[in-house]
Parts: C-alpha cells; structure tokens; sequence
C-alpha cells in the first residue's frame, strides 16, 4: 500500500507539474502573439495602468472560470470515486483535498499576477 502510494503521489505531482507548465505555456503564448494588438491599443490611448487591470481581468477569468469546473464537475468526480473505492476496497479511508485544492487555487493567483506584471513589463 505504501508503494502504491508513493507511486501514485509521485504521478500525481507530475501531472501537476504538467498542467501548469501547460496553462503558463498557452498564457505566454497568447500574450506574445496579442503584441500587436496591445501597440494598436497603446497607441490610441491606452495607459500601462489600463493595460495591467484588463490583462488581471483576463486571467480572473480564466481563473474563475477553472474553479467553477473543479468545484461543479470535479467535485462530483470525486465523490463518484469515493463512493466506487469504499465500495470497492474495505480499509479506503477518504480525505478531502483541501491543502490541494488551496494550493492549486494559489498557484493560478500566483501565475496570473506573474505573467500580467511580465508581460505589462515587457510592453
């Protein structure tokens, strides 16, 4: 059990690690190729201050958008596994993952308030 364990938490953390490489990667990609279109907006007026607030209102979005579909589907998910593991295995003793989720909710804060303060830099 111990084994599995590790085993699992060990494909786990990658699949975390995955994920965040992946949102990072398409945020980035999408702020680079929208280059232009923040020097059409700068140039008729934008300011730096508007710019920052409408990139953060963007990823809050994105954001938002994320922990609707983890706290509607993927908590239903879990209690589907839930129930299929207690059925399944009589020792399954079931935890909530709370330090997780909080952890991945902050780390998309925290992606979202680096990529704005970086791309507002770079622009």
């Amino acid at each position: 059990m111990r084994g599995n364990r590790i085993l699992l938490g060990a494909v786990s953390i990658i699949l975390f690690i995955a994920g965040l490489t992946n949102y990072c990667n398409v945020v980035f990609t999408g702020m680079y190729t929208r280059r232009k279109e923040f020097d059409i907006m700068k140039s008729i007026g934008m300011t730096d201050k508007q710019m920052k607030l409408m990139l953060f209102g963007e990823g809050s979005f994105y954001f938002m958008c994320v922990m609707g579909l983890l706290f509607t589907v993927g908590m239903v998910t879990l209690v589907g596994v839930k129930i299929y593991m207690e059925n399944k295995l009589s020792y399954f003793t079931f935890h909530w993952p709370i330090l997780s989720t909080v952890g991945v909710m902050f780390s998309l804060v925290l992606i979202n308030v680096v990529v704005t303060h970086f791309i507002c830099k770079k622009t």
